[in-house]
């Protein structure tokens, strides 16, 4: 699977794409990054995306060898 970064969380995560091998929930994907990127991940301030559908971090996901997971920053204004 890859894992794309988009915005700062690129830089506490350790690169902007990171190839994974196998399949894994995506709880354990996210246990596996740096501590200051997954902390930043499970406060709610990433949005994620798999294969384009959003999901949250706590939700039972599965993945495989070809899943795409997207994590970027949400975006706000006014």
């Amino acid at each position: 699977m890859k894992l794309k970064f988009i915005g700062p969380i690129a830089d506490l995560a350790g690169g902007r794409e990171i190839e994974i091998k196998g399949k894994k929930e995506l709880k354990d994907v996210i246990e596996g990054l740096p501590d200051k990127a997954k902390s930043v991940i499970m406060s709610g301030r990433i949005i994620i995306l798999v294969n384009g559908r959003s999901v949250r971090p706590e939700e039972h996901v599965e993945l495989g060898e070809n899943d795409l997971i997207v994590f970027l920053p949400e975006i706000g204004g006014g």
